[in-house]
């Protein structure tokens, strides 16, 4: 559409949705200042304002100090005028989160549920969900949908589970959610919702691959401020690359996976091998006070961790963004040995190549699903 096909009805939309991005954007905002920014009249700046306003999207709250003239109205976005929900699923333990329109989780839950595949289990999630829903303090018609993030690969359109072993579910389809969720719904893979999450919180990310060191490991590949799907929503999927032929065995049935060395249960396993017995915190407790058993373990799970990062990075040639549960215990120092390490294994010098912690912790892919439908309403506006 060009500037000469434009109805009077298309150029107020666009003017609205400038209008809102921009007062989105700046936080605190007044009218002086986004007419100057936009380049437009004052009168049309309030009639968008007041639209806006009209719709629940802003709200004006207090007046900037007086520079010598009448004091200028202070304009924000209600960041809770639309909610996304995310929903994880695991094979144990569910989480749910209420996510604002900048992000931020509002409310959150979880529900110690072992997934079964059954017609009983999804009407015991479904219940969880709707209970969530109508306790929090928000009205329904502002909640825009619920995005429900799986352990597996999803169908293009996020209406089916195309693989999901671990669930034991590669048959599951988003109808048995929506069949009792009045919401809109969607299946995604918790991978690229958690990659989603850290790319809408990290703004200078263009290009990447993220890597989720969750239990079960999980990636995703970020092309130009966009996660790339792949032909058939396969791409990312490093878990199960080859790293020791015929080594330990992974859940897809195959020896030597990635998933098999570099998950947090192949980090767990390596410290039961050891003869101890010990959840994380108590392990990188022990590890930072220095005891050298654990540093000998930290050290193989950080070397089989380099050897898969450099094979990825041989591949794909960008940075790479850790997120998941063992990320949530890495320090900058880790990731100096994790350079170290990928140096040595990797066959070119490394001149731009960086290793970056997430910001989005453990429950990034919670995050990532409920901002799949707050993107979208944003884009729509």
């Amino acid at each position: 559409m060009n500037a000469t096909t434009l109805t009077s009805t298309d150029l107020k939309k666009i003017n609205r949705s400038k209008v809102f991005e921009n007062i989105y954007n700046n936080k605190i905002t007044s009218r002086q200042t986004i007419a100057t920014d936009l380049n437009l009249s004052l009168p049309t700046v309030n009639q968008n304002l007041k639209e806006l306003e009209e719709m629940g999207l802003i709200e004006k709250n207090g007046l900037y100090q007086s520079t010598g003239g009448r004091k200028a109205q202070m304009i924000s976005c209600v960041h809770t005028a639309r909610i996304g929900i995310g929903v994880e699923i695991l094979k144990s333990i569910s989480y749910i989160s209420a996510i604002d329109l900048y992000g931020h989780s509002l409310e959150e839950s979880s529900l110690m549920l072992q997934f079964d595949n059954s017609e009983e289990c999804y009407r015991k999630l479904s219940d969880w969900i709707n209970q969530f829903i109508r306790e929090i303090p928000y009205p329904e018609e502002h909640i825009l949908g619920v995005g429900i993030g799986i352990q597996g690969l999803t169908s293009q359109d996020g209406k089916k589970a195309t693989y999901a072993e671990i669930l034991g579910a590669t048959d599951m389809s988003l109808d048995s959610f929506s069949r009792y969720i009045s919401l809109p719904c969607i299946l995604i893979h918790d991978s690229e919702a958690a990659a989603f999450a850290e790319l809408w919180h990290q703004k200078d990310i263009t290009d990447g691959v993220y890597v989720s060191l969750n239990r079960n490991l999980g990636g995703a590949v970020i092309l130009n401020k966009h996660i790339y799907h792949g032909q058939e929503a396969r791409s990312g999927v490093f878990e199960h690359m080859c790293m020791v032929p015929d080594g330990k065995p992974c859940y897809c049935g195959k020896k030597g996976c990635i998933e098999a060395y570099c998950s947090a249960n192949s980090l767990k396993e390596l410290i039961k091998e050891s003869g101890i017995e010990e959840d994380f915190n108590s392990f990188f407790n022990y590890l930072r006070h220095g005891d050298k058993i654990r540093r000998d373990i930290w050290t193989v799970y950080l070397k089989n961790l380099a050897l898969a990062i450099s094979n990825i990075h041989t591949v794909l040639d960008n940075d790479v963004i850790l997120g998941g549960l063992v990320q949530t215990y890495i320090r900058e120092e880790d990731i100096t040995d994790l350079y170290h390490f990928v140096r040595e294994y990797y066959p070119f010098p490394l001149h731009n190549f960086s290793i970056k912690p997430g910001i989005c912790g453990e429950r990034s892919a919670t995050i990532g699903c409920a901002l799949y439908y707050i993107d979208e309403f944003l884009k729509g506006i």
